[in-house]
């Protein structure tokens, strides 16, 4: 295969047997045939490594390689730094790709001179084989078109864009320098504004060619005092990285947005928290509190969604009442978003 057809696909693999095999069929049926498929075991204990290496036996293209568990962003780096495609996607191990997804990014990226070519994904909530039926939720909402580099990054900060890592195709070069960090959870956050800092133009399809499956142990649904502190870890440094650039790509309204964002998380994160460890939560909780009540004086709260501005009022001063109306908010929602 030359190299400048050759498309490299990395998909890191922990403990995921029910969906592996839909995940790896994805891209084996993927009508764009030239790929390199790395897969990274990284240490699973439930059969999935056995699956792996079926799949590895029956198609030349998957390099399969066993690593001790050390992390999703980790597994990801192998597969990084191991790769010899001129472009690069990543697979979520409990996701799947629409079959025409690698020949419609790659033939946009080539058309469009791009170096990112992101597509729509949408949500399934189940654990059998995932179905497109038009009724699931569709994201990201920015609309169809190229963006430059400041717009994307506009755009990203605006919620429009999103910080995931696993439904765009890349130009391999962008990740020359650049890696997961390794033993942290929300490694896309910390990654993607990275990435788009290096583009001269991102282009976005308006087709849903990846498809994202949330289930109970999945990253984001679980709400941990780790989880909770990755996250705002990460929105840190984003929140570092666009206090730098105001006035050159940024504005004071972004920066605003941002504290909106991490204002409306730690509202979330305190429910969800509170809800899943009680009273052995209590010391996280009073300091979720205490950075509710910093980041309301950065807030304008006047802006804010009204069930957040009640959820604030609540938690600073009836936080019992707060646990017992929080359900009727944010039942079967998200707490953090990529």
């Amino acid at each position: 295969m030359e190299r400048n057809r050759l498309v490299s696909v990395i998909i890191p693999v922990f403990n995921v047997r029910p969906y592996l095999a839909e995940a790896l069929d994805s891209v084996l049926h993927q009508t764009y045939e030239d790929l390199e498929i790395i897969i990274i075991d990284d240490g699973s204990t439930d059969g999935s490594a056995e699956v792996c290496a079926a799949y590895a036996e029956k198609d030349a293209r998957i390099r399969l390689i066993h690593t001790e568990n050390r992390g999703l962003s980790a597994a990801r780096n192998t597969g990084l730094d191991c790769m010899t495609g001129e472009f690069v996607a990543f697979l979520d191990p409990d996701d799947a790709f629409h079959p025409e997804y690698i020949r419609i990014l790659r033939e946009t990226m080539i058309r469009e001179k791009a170096d990112v070519v992101l597509c729509k994904y949408a949500f399934h909530y189940k654990t059998g084989r995932m179905r497109q039926t038009g009724r699931e939720k569709i994201c990201p909402p920015i609309k169809q078109g190229g963006y430059g580099r400041d717009d994307a990054l506009r755009a990203m900060v605006e919620n429009r864009l999103g910080h995931t890592v696993w439904n765009r195709l890349y130009s391999s070069d962008l990740w020359r320098t650049v890696r997961f960090p390794e033993g942290h959870v929300y490694e896309d956050i910390d990654t993607t504004y990275r990435i788009l800092d290096r583009c001269h133009k991102v282009y976005v399809v308006d087709m849903t060619l990846y498809l994202k499956r949330k289930h109970k142990g999945s990253i984001t649904e679980t709400w941990t005092e780790e989880h909770v502190r990755d996250w705002l870890r990460s929105r840190s440094h984003l929140e570092s990285y666009v206090q730098a650039h105001t006035l050159g790509i940024f504005t004071a309204d972004h920066e605003k947005v941002l504290r909106y964002t991490r204002l409306r998380a730690l509202i979330r994160g305190y429910i969800h928290y509170s809800r899943e460890n009680g009273e052995n939560g209590k010391e996280f909780c009073d300091e979720l509190k205490r950075q509710i009540l910093e980041t309301e004086k950065e807030a304008d709260l006047q802006k804010v969604e009204w069930r957040y501005w009640i959820c604030c009022r609540l938690i600073c001063f009836h936080p019992r009442i707060m646990k017992l109306v929080s359900a009727v908010f944010f039942s079967g929602q998200q707490v953090f978003r990529h």
